[in-house]
C-alpha cells in the first residue's frame, strides 16, 4: 500500500508542478507582459497554493514520512487526489497561449487607399507586451494578393481599437482607425500616417508597395493648450486653441511649429494657421507643458468688423524677446 500511496503522491507533484510552470508562462507570455488583476487573484488563491503543497510534499517524501495505518493511508490518497483534480485544471485552463504560442493580433477596421487601389488596415502583434511588433496588412484589390509589411513603430505609438473593441463598425473608419494610407505623387508610393495617441505622437512611414517595405521618416509630438472661446452678441461662436508641433527624426527635433487652432461653432469646422514665429525665440519648455489645463494660452485672439478675421497677439509668456500681432483670417491663414 504504501508503495501505491507514493507513486500516487509522485505524479500529483509531477502534475502540479508542470501546471504551475504552465500557469506562469501563460499568464506572463513568457515573461513577456506584466500579470492582470484576475491573473494575480487565481496567483494568490490557487498557484502559490500549489507551490506550498509541492514543496511540502517534496520535503516529506525525501523525510521518508508516510501514515502508519491503513485508512489513513487512504484518506491521503484521497486529499491528494482531490487537490490535484482541483488545482490542475484551474491553472492549465487559466493560461493563455497568445502572445507566446501564439500570435495576439488586434486588427485595425479595414479601409480603401483613396486611388481605390489597395484595401488596408493595420495590425498589432501582441499589443502592451514587451514583444510587440507592428505590422501593415495590404490586399491589392486588382488581383487580390495579400501583403504583409512591416512596420518600424511600437505598439504604444498607436491608438485605436479597432475590430477588437466593444464599439460597433462606425459607418465613417477613417476618424476611428489606426492609421491612414494616403497615395502620393509617385507610383506605388504611399504614406502611412498613424492616428495622433492620447500623448499627441503621429507617426509618419513611407511605404513602398512594390519592395513590400516601410520606411519610418519621422515622429510628430504635439502639445496643445487650454481652448478659449470667443463670444459675439452673447453667444460663443469660435474657440481657439494653441497647438505646438515637434517633429523628430532619429530622437532628434528636427521642426518645431506653432499652430492654432480655430474651431468655427455654426459650421462645425476645424482651420489650422501656422504662425510665423521663430522657435528658438519661444520657451519651449513652458510651451511643451501646454496638455496641462492650467497652462496660460500664450496668445491673445480679438474679433475685428471684419467676419472670419481676427487678431492675434503673442504674450510675454510665449516669448520675452518679442510680442508679435497678427491679422489671421480662418479661411486665408495670416495675412499679415
Amino acid at each position: 500500500m504504501q508503495i501505491v500511496v507514493k507513486s500516487i503522491w509522485i505524479t500529483a507533484i509531477v502534475l502540479l508542478s508542470l501546471a504551475a510552470v504552465w500557469y506562469l508562462l501563460g499568464s506572463t507570455a513568457f515573461f513577456q507582459r506584466g500579470i492582470d488583476l484576475l491573473r494575480t487573484v487565481i496567483f494568490i488563491i490557487v498557484w502559490a497554493p500549489a507551490i506550498l503543497l509541492i514543496w511540502r510534499s517534496i520535503v516529506l517524501l525525501r523525510e521518508g514520512w508516510m501514515p502508519s495505518s491503513f485508512f489513513s493511508q487512504v484518506g491521503l490518497v484521497v486529499a491528494i487526489i482531490l487537490a490535484t483534480l482541483i488545482l490542475v485544471p484551474t491553472l492549465v485552463l487559466n493560461a493563455s497561449i497568445y502572445g507566446w504560442l501564439r500570435e495576439s493580433v488586434t486588427r485595425d477596421w479595414p479601409q480603401i487607399t483613396d486611388d481605390g487601389r489597395f484595401e488596408y488596415r493595420v495590425e498589432l502583434v501582441n499589443r502592451w507586451q514587451r514583444n510587440n511588433r507592428t505590422r501593415l496588412h495590404v490586399v491589392d484589390l486588382s488581383t487580390g494578393e495579400e501583403i504583409i509589411i512591416p512596420l518600424d513603430i511600437s505598439t504604444d505609438d498607436i491608438n485605436g481599437g479597432g475590430e477588437g473593441s466593444r464599439t460597433p463598425v462606425p459607418e465613417d473608419v477613417s476618424p476611428h482607425a489606426m492609421a491612414e494610407l494616403t497615395p502620393t505623387e509617385i507610383e506605388n508610393i504611399y504614406m502611412l500616417t498613424t492616428r495622433r495617441t492620447h500623448r499627441g505622437t503621429v507617426v509618419i512611414s513611407e511605404i513602398n508597395m512594390v519592395t513590400e517595405t516601410a520606411v519610418r521618416l519621422f515622429t510628430e509630438r504635439q502639445y496643445r493648450s487650454s481652448s478659449r472661446r470667443i463670444s459675439e452678441e452673447g453667444q460663443y461662436r469660435y474657440t481657439y486653441i494653441l497647438l505646438l508641433i515637434d517633429r523628430y527624426q532619429n530622437g532628434d527635433i528636427i521642426k518645431t511649429e506653432i499652430l492654432l487652432e480655430i474651431i468655427k461653432h455654426e459650421a462645425g469646422s476645424r482651420h489650422f494657421i501656422i504662425l510665423p514665429v521663430d522657435a528658438e525665440l519661444l520657451k519651449k519648455d513652458n510651451l511643451r507643458q501646454l496638455d496641462r489645463a492650467s497652462t496660460p494660452l500664450w496668445v491673445a485672439m480679438e474679433p475685428t468688423d471684419t467676419p472670419s478675421q481676427f487678431i492675434v497677439q503673442t504674450t510675454e509668456e510665449l516669448s520675452e524677446e518679442i510680442t508679435l500681432t497678427f491679422l489671421v483670417d480662418i479661411e486665408l491663414g495670416v495675412i499679415e
